[in-house]
């Protein structure tokens, strides 16, 4: 029996940005796949290009080179353009939900038509059928169909989400790319949304691409982790790379940010690359971008980039000390009072 094709493929995708006379690489050669009825988490930290990624996923940035195939379907070429027409088949299957959910939705609709508007765009259904499903996706996520008259600042942080979480699910896509939706949203409030996440994607079969900062958040709802570093991934593997099992110097940095996290093996060394700042990504290292901040560094690291390796089954690591098989001593775990 052949194996089954990913719902989402990722090749090799570069996409740059102009700043004044400057390229910006924000997303320099990624490769991933998502599986149907799989979360997938982007992690790392602000200006990484995880926020580039997922717009470019869904069509709103285009990418300058790579290919993103989608259900089979190469999104990158024909006629067309990426993901052209506003009612292409492929925007039905492939929505978003964005962070800031007081932004992301119209402030001067009702919160029905926030909802309708996607139905109206798709031409789906007639106006009754769109007012059903309206009705029906609100009680999806846990609002009253009642509330679909009352504009988005009537409502408190969580509930602007559960509306964003609904207006993506109208289309019954397949996919849905969300954005640090729970960022924005105190520790309570982001319990109940990835509860909600988790039990729409049961119910409904939903695959997600997650993008976050937050380790402990992705640790509730992930299968598999890709690590990214100034537009690059350079960890990814299933969930449990995370803590003991991170190889990279910079997952292991990033667990060692999580409060009460245990960072792994040994004594952590001094220099903590937490503590230094993030190389600008218009003047980015050379070799491997991570080495100005690495405590392992060596001079191979400046000199050379490493690509992605294989070091377990589904696990891939991109470092020379790893390739190399030295084990390196992760960072200390900071400490809650």
């Amino acid at each position: 029996m052949s194996p089954v094709a990913p719902l989402l493929s990722v090749e090799d995708l570069v996409v740059d940005h102009r700043s004044g006379a400057h390229t910006v690489k924000a997303v320099a050669g990624v490769s991933f796949t998502v599986g149907r009825g799989e979360t997938v988490a982007l992690v790392g930290e602000s200006g990484c290009g995880k926020s580039t990624l997922a717009r470019t996923i869904v069509g709103l940035h285009r990418p300058t080179s790579g290919r993103i195939r989608f259900g089979g379907q190469d999104l990158t070429s024909g006629a067309g353009g990426f993901l052209a027409g506003r009612r292409d088949p492929v925007r039905r299957r492939l929505q978003m939900v964005f962070q800031d959910p007081l932004l992301s939705l119209n402030p001067r609709a009702t919160v029905g038509r926030i909802i309708e508007e996607p139905l109206i765009v798709q031409k789906q259904g007639d106006s009754a059928t769109r007012r059903q499903r309206v009705d029906e996706l609100l009680g999806a996520v846990g609002l009253s169909p009642d509330m679909k008259t009352r504009l988005p600042h009537e409502f408190s942080g969580g509930q602007r989400q559960r509306i964003g979480i609904a207006r993506a699910l109208a289309l019954r896509p397949d996919l849905v790319v969300c954005d640090e939706p729970v960022s924005a949203l105190d520790l309570s409030l982001q319990a109940q949304i990835l509860n909600l996440l988790s039990d729409l994607q049961e119910r409904m079969a939903l695959s997600y691409l997650f993008i976050s900062h937050d380790l402990s958040v992705v640790r509730h709802i992930a299968d598999r982790i890709l690590v990214m570093y100034l537009g690059r991934i350079v960890e990814s593997g299933p969930i449990d790379i995370l803590g003991s099992g991170a190889r990279h110097p910079y997952t292991q940095t990033l667990n060692a940010a999580v409060p009460g996290a245990r960072a792994g093996r040994r004594a952590a060394p001094l220099e903590n690359a937490a503590t230094s700042d993030v190389p600008s990504p218009i003047d980015r290292p050379s070799g491997c971008f991570f080495h100005t901040r690495c405590p392992h560094r060596r001079t191979e690291c400046v000199e050379r980039t490493p690509v992605l390796r294989q070091i377990a089954p589904g696990h891939e690591v991109a470092c020379h000390l790893v390739e190399a098989g030295l084990e390196l001593a992760p960072p200390a775990a900071r400490r809650t009072a």
